[in-house]
């Protein structure tokens, strides 16, 4: 049988620096405490709960309280030398003081930024991040010092309220979309670590995974034979999560297993359609009325007042119901107003009449006033995809499922409920918990005290090791031929371990591998981690390929017959490589953005 040679990593290709940190162990520690940090798009907030009370009662979740409350906005503000000054409600609210004093053109203030790391497909070291004023600074400073302030308010909050708690006590979870790509969810880690949460305290758990273990948790189907009436799913019961964030929706399906475990149906899929899909529609509405050139001016020169009309028509988006008929009625600062006047010579509410609304809006003094069916349009973009995507997931399903569980920020919205019931209560339960804005930072809580809790999981891309093998004329194409050490090989093989759409085991390795080093003068090579969209790729470099990460080797005795056992773990929420040298001895990594 021909050997598989690892690739050196003279000839590695490209990483884009995701080294893993070599024989660094990857364990949870000992701790008491296990804290959550939902960080979401629209707002953000923590959770924890302490272990002995997991053991008696699994949903007694603490949240913040006081002026933190559960959520704060997803906002950030630093000072002009780039130290922290205030997160959330403080933040924006200063920020707003600063640019109604002229103060704010050296202060970097940052909102709705997640979403960056959603729309990139690789997030390198250098990569920036652009604030309100235009002022750049490096996404993972931002994103660490946003977790840094969370982290702060908690240990605070634990050590006034908890005798003897301290750091090292805590487990932290971080939520991330399940839809993200691998760079998104180590970048994420990397922000977590530099925000001063000790490595191996963190663990990542994805969004509609956690929601899913706290509704496991959660009396929602009638139980005429219990006590209370009500009980939680039993085991066979497969329901769907529909996870409506602010900024990406998840859809999943899980089944519940006897032992009050879940099992993955269908891998997580979804996109970019949360709810801020509906206030971009509002901006685009806007921006129509008074024409792009002075809403780009008024956005810019006039910040205070751009923010406080988005902050009120987020309040008139959650409070608006599907069948209120009646005008929604927002603020429309008087300097876009006169801003308009002097661009077209004529008056705003003038011009609202020559629109296609007509008598559909209509503007008295700082105030618009919009028909009913004209606010609710807002929605339409975000509701139709989300409709369409969740039908189209529905029927592909070889089982139908038992319910629809509602959960995120977004899925609070009463016109976005109306329209799932709707379109799926004929077939299934649609249901939305009481807290569905908490239930994946609670559920988070509930994944770090059992990160095993999801015992299978569905993979959504096809894993492999880039290799070299012994070139075979008329079956490996010459672009693809080299010479080493006198023999002529292949490159840039795609060496599959896992396959997408295959069902894995939390903590199970689904391959083990040998690999030879490429040539007697490599002391150090490197496994290299691809990924594929594809079932079967050829090589490392077709068409829907990606580098994931490279991990480090050392050669023991500097001979050629030196290998090495290569393993990846694909059940948890992240990717987990180990190694298992001659002597015995085995490493474990995952991959960092280092």
């Amino acid at each position: 049988m021909d050997r598989k040679f690892i690739r050196s990593i003279k000839s590695a290709g490209r990483t884009d620096g995701r080294q893993s940190r070599g024989s660094e162990e990857v364990t949870t520690n000992g701790g008491i405490v296990v804290a959550a940090i939902d960080f979401g798009t629209t707002n953000s907030g923590y959770a924890f709960s302490f272990k002995h009370e997991f053991g008696t009662d699994p949903l007694r979740i603490h949240v913040a309280q006081g002026q933190m409350n559960a959520k704060q906005p997803t906002c950030l503000l630093l000072t002009p030398k780039k130290a922290l000054d205030s997160f959330g409600h403080e933040a924006k609210a200063k920020y707003l003081a600063l640019s109604n004093e002229g103060k704010h053109e050296k202060w970097y203030f940052f909102w709705e930024f997640k979403m960056t790391l959603h729309q990139h497909k690789e997030i390198h070291g250098n990569y920036k991040l652009t604030a309100e004023n235009g002022l750049k600074m490096d996404a993972l400073t931002v994103f660490s010092l946003s977790i840094k302030y969370l982290k702060d308010h908690l240990l605070g909050m634990l050590k006034g309220s908890f005798s003897g708690v301290e750091e090292k006590d805590i487990t932290w979870v971080i939520t991330v979309p399940a839809i993200w790509n691998d760079s998104a969810k180590k970048f994420m880690r990397k922000a977590a670590e530099k925000a001063g949460i000790e490595k191996s305290c963190i663990e990542i758990a994805l969004e509609p995974e956690a929601a899913s273990i706290y509704c496991r948790q959660l009396p929602i189907t009638r139980d005429p034979q219990t006590e209370t009436g009500m009980t939680k799913f039993p085991a066979g019961t497969r329901y769907l999560i529909l996870d409506c964030g602010g900024g990406t929706v998840d859809v999943t399906v899980h089944e519940v297993l006897e032992g009050n475990s879940l099992k993955e149906l269908h891998s997580a899929t979804g996109g970019n359609w949360g709810g801020t899909v509906v206030n971009k529609a509002f901006v685009s509405f806007v921006s129509h009325l008074v024409g792009p050139v002075v809403f780009q001016e008024f956005s810019s020169k006039f910040k205070s007042d751009y923010l406080e009309m988005l902050d009120e028509f987020e309040n008139k988006k959650k409070m608006t119901k599907p069948d209120s008929m009646e005008t929604v009625t927002i603020r429309i600062p008087i300097q876009l107003q006169d801003m308009f006047y002097k661009s077209a010579n004529t008056s705003l509410n003038d011009q609202a009449l020559k629109t296609k609304y007509k008598s559909k809006i209509k503007i008295v003094g700082d105030k618009i006033r919009i028909d009913a069916a004209v606010f609710k349009s807002f929605f339409d973009g975000a509701v139709a995809d989300i409709i369409a995507h969740v039908r189209d997931l529905v029927d592909s399903l070889p089982r139908p499922v038992k319910a629809i569980l509602m959960v995120g920020g977004f899925s609070e919205s009463p016109v976005l409920q109306r329209a799932v019931k709707d379109a799926f209560q004929r077939k299934v339960d649609v249901i939305t918990p009481v807290d569905a804005s908490l239930c994946i930072m609670k559920g988070a809580v509930l994944f770090g005290h059992q990160p095993s809790k999801i015992t299978e999981r569905i993979c959504r891309f096809t894993y492999g090791v880039a290799m070299v093998v012994p070139f075979v004329n008329g079956k490996h194409p010459e672009s693809k031929k080299i010479t080493v050490d006198g023999q002529n090989l292949c490159n840039d093989v795609f060496d599959k371990h896992v396959q997408a759409g295959q069902t894995v085991v939390t903590g199970e390795t689904q391959k083990t591998c040998t690999y030879f080093p490429l040539s007697e003068k490599d002391q150090v090579y490197a496994v290299v981690v691809f990924k594929s969209t594809k079932p079967d790729p050829m090589f490392v470099d077709e068409p829907g390929c990606e580098c994931v990460g490279f991990y480090m080797v050392e050669r023991e005795s500097g001979r050629r017959n030196d290998s090495v056992d290569v393993r990846i773990s694909f059940g948890s929420s992240d990717i987990v490589v180990e190694t298992i040298k001659r002597d015995g001895s085995v490493h474990k990594a995952d991959f960092s953005m280092d």
